[in-house]
Formats: C-alpha cells, structure tokens, sequence
C-alpha cells in the first residue's frame, strides 16, 4: 500500500509542474505546492501515516511558499538597489 501512496504523491507533484510550465510566468506557489508533494511522496516512502504524510506535505509547501516570497522580495529589493547605485 505504502508505493500506491509514493505514485499517488509523484503524480501530484508531476501534475502540477506540467501546469506550472504552462502557464504564464513562475508561480511560486506551484512550485511551493509541488515540493510540497514530493515531501508527502518521501514520506509515504519512509511508512509516514496518511496523516503524517499530509501535515508534513502541509508543512513543507508552508515552508517553501515563504522561503520562495522571501527571496522573491529580496530579488526585488537588490534590483531596486541597483538601480539606486546607477541613478535610474
């Protein structure tokens, strides 16, 4: 039962990478989610309960969608310093 999981988990994490690429632009919470699945997928790997796997799918995206704002913001911040720095 543990592999049906695993597949269940990667199918998700493919799925949604194939619509992250088709869209328009990176949308980092796609991205976020889809990492998200592979972590449910390791866990399903490792034996985690159905509930294990959720929260620790929960709790990756969490983790990943504000890491990815953080250095999105960051980015944008360096940018504007740069343009500052040039007299734009």
């Amino acid at each position: 039962m543990p592999i049906l999981n695993v597949l269940l988990w990667g199918v998700l994490a493919a799925m949604l990478v194939l619509t992250d690429l088709t869209l328009n632009g990176v949308q980092r919470i796609l991205v976020a989610v889809s990492l998200g699945a592979l972590v449910g997928a390791g866990a399903a790997a490792l034996g985690v309960s159905v509930a294990g796997q959720i929260w620790g799918f929960l709790g990756a995206t969490a983790v990943l969608a504000i890491i990815l704002e953080i250095l999105r913001m960051r980015r944008r911040w360096k940018a504007r310093q740069e343009e500052q720095a040039h007299g734009h």
